[in-house]
């Protein structure tokens, strides 16, 4: 599991949708069972994954969503409004993430919010790398109070130095069981 009041901003490589929806459903369900909510970004394939995990952990799905405590987003739209000639924009972004905070600011009780995305996965994934790393750096400057997991394919990294970079931009990676462990680039 991961810290229950820290900032961090890990990385998670999988395989399947259903070792996703474990993965992230564990992260969500472990930060609402604290008071944490939880925002989910994702394509509209994924989340049916996330959905049933969620409810495995004995997460009302509906319950959360309506009182504000998970929020999900469609990471095409989000993707959409923060770039701009096809590259992260900044000053989008964080209009972006002080409007998605301002969605969930009242449910948390230590000021923590949890969020997973798969932006910066699908801008790798569709050959855009430079675009990726540059939503991965963006991500660095969350404020203090977020815990970010980002998504990736295994399967789009064919090469061992695309996992270098990716991880380059993250303080920890999260393993399909939950597992934190610090990147060697941050240690």
């Amino acid at each position: 599991m991961l810290a229950t009041s820290a900032s961090c901003h890990a990385v998670h490589f999988y395989r399947t949708l259903d070792e996703l929806g474990d993965t992230v459903a564990r992260f969500i369900a472990d930060g609402l069972a604290v008071g944490q909510p939880g925002v989910v970004i994702v394509r509209p394939e994924v989340w049916p994954h996330i959905e049933r995990g969620l409810l495995a952990h004995g997460i009302e799905v509906d319950d959360a969503i309506g009182r504000r405590r998970l929020v999900r987003l469609d990471a095409a739209t989000v993707l959409e409004q923060i770039l701009s000639d096809g590259r992260p924009d900044p000053a989008k972004a964080r209009e972006a993430l002080e409007s998605i905070l301002g969605r969930v600011e009242n449910a948390s009780k230590d000021g923590t919010t949890r969020f997973y995305g798969e932006m910066a996965g699908m801008l790798w994934g569709s050959g855009r790398r430079v675009a990726a790393l540059e939503l991965e750096e963006l991500g660095n400057a969350s404020p203090g109070h977020c815990m970010v997991v980002c998504g990736y394919c295994a399967a789009d990294m064919p090469e061992r130095s695309a996992d270098d970079d990716i991880c380059a931009f993250h303080s920890h990676v999260l393993s399909a069981t939950g597992e934190l462990t610090a990147s060697r680039w941050h240690e």
